[in-house]
């Protein structure tokens, strides 16, 4: 099993950040980022206290193609659970694979912890497992080595988000939650009176 320990700041008030860092916009973002080709969400639900989602990615890249040359099987499919506990801020989230069923573990635990008025850190701790004889380790330090070179590139997709796009949408995006996103494909604010996502 490998494990690796993240943290970032960033310039946005905690519970803002709540919303902010799985909203569809910021998704969509991550999306691409990770070279999701088509993102299902099989279910979403918030009791006001947080939430419970499940997503089925189907992705083009990613560690998915690192472990598909070891089970020489199609694991373009990654399923991943996400429950979010918003009054103590803090969360988790696995992926899964269909293929690889329990033999594969992919698994983070987070906290976002205030830094002042409007500052926060979210930090956060992967660990990675494949049960896979004479392979298996060597395979977890490829997949971590894969998202640690991510890392930089997706705290820059927050960060950019976060101060630029998030002060103009915050109240729409917290609004819609979580059914949809505030802004269009094409970065416009989605008209909520024909988008046919939120009805």
């Amino acid at each position: 099993m490998k494990e690796s320990h993240i943290e970032h700041a960033y310039d946005v008030d905690i519970e803002s950040f709540d919303y902010a860092f799985a909203c569809e916009d910021m998704e969509r973002l991550l999306d691409k980022l990770h070279g999701v080709e088509r993102r299902e969400v099989l279910e979403w639900t918030d009791d006001g206290k947080g939430f419970h989602r499940v997503f089925r990615y189907h992705v083009t890249r990613s560690f998915a193609r690192i472990l598909e040359k070891v089970v020489g099987s199609d694991l373009s499919s990654l399923t991943q659970t996400m429950d979010y506990d918003r009054q103590e801020h803090r969360g988790a989230y696995f992926m899964e694979s269909p293929v690889l069923g329990r033999r594969f573990t992919y698994r983070s635990d987070f906290s976002i912890e205030p830094l002042g008025p409007a500052r926060c850190v979210r930090k956060s701790r992967i660990t990675i497992e494949l049960r896979v004889p004479l392979v298996g380790s060597r395979v977890e330090k490829q997949i971590l080595h894969d998202v640690q070179s991510r890392e930089k590139a997706e705290w820059e997709a927050y960060d950019r988000f976060l101060r630029r796009t998030w002060p103009q949408i915050k109240d729409r995006a917290i609004a819609l939650w979580p059914k949809g996103a505030a802004l269009d494909e094409a970065g416009r604010p989605v008209d909520n009176e024909t988008d046919e996502r939120l009805r």
